[in-house]
């Protein structure tokens, strides 16, 4: 794996979680600084990548079921692979939140947009958001490039 953590959040990344005292402060550390990561378009399957830090920092940071973990890594999945497959923009960034009763992904390229259609066959990834996303959406950045993002209500815990 080739993305490169923020400096001030990779030990989301790095720490695995050992007994409860270093999975609450993981926790912690997860509210106080989403995670996020930068993916180059030369890295080695960036949406893998995205999955795979997305499930791992909502699953054991966030302390989420598996199923809500996955459906947000999925997410993240998908809207990576979007971002390079429909702009420009040699990276991709990958955020995560988690307020108010749900967790969100967004994942922000530089764009420009490409201008030509994608190729037949594709255009599945989008109903994946939104059949598993309680919310979705995207905009335009100051810079050009396109935020989107994708929330799943939390469960609510007995």
């Amino acid at each position: 794996m080739t993305a490169t953590p923020h400096p001030v959040r990779s030990e989301l990344v790095r720490v695995p979680p050992r007994g409860l005292a270093a999975r609450a402060a993981i926790r912690q550390a997860a509210v106080d600084r989403p995670p996020g990561w930068t993916l180059s378009r030369t890295d080695e399957e960036p949406p893998a990548v995205a999955y795979l830090h997305v499930a791992t920092a909502a699953r054991w940071a966030w302390g989420l079921p598996r199923t809500t973990a996955e459906a947000l890594a999925e997410c993240a999945a998908v809207l990576t692979d979007n971002a390079f497959r429909h702009s420009l923009s040699p990276h991709a960034t990958v955020t995560m939140a988690a307020a108010d009763g749900r967790a969100t992904v967004a994942v922000t390229d530089d764009g420009p947009a490409r201008t030509f259609p994608p190729p037949s066959g594709y255009g599945h990834g989008l109903r994946y958001v939104e059949a598993h996303a309680d919310e979705w959406g995207h905009h335009t950045t100051a810079s050009g490039g396109t935020r989107v993002y994708a929330s799943i209500n939390l469960p609510r815990r007995a």
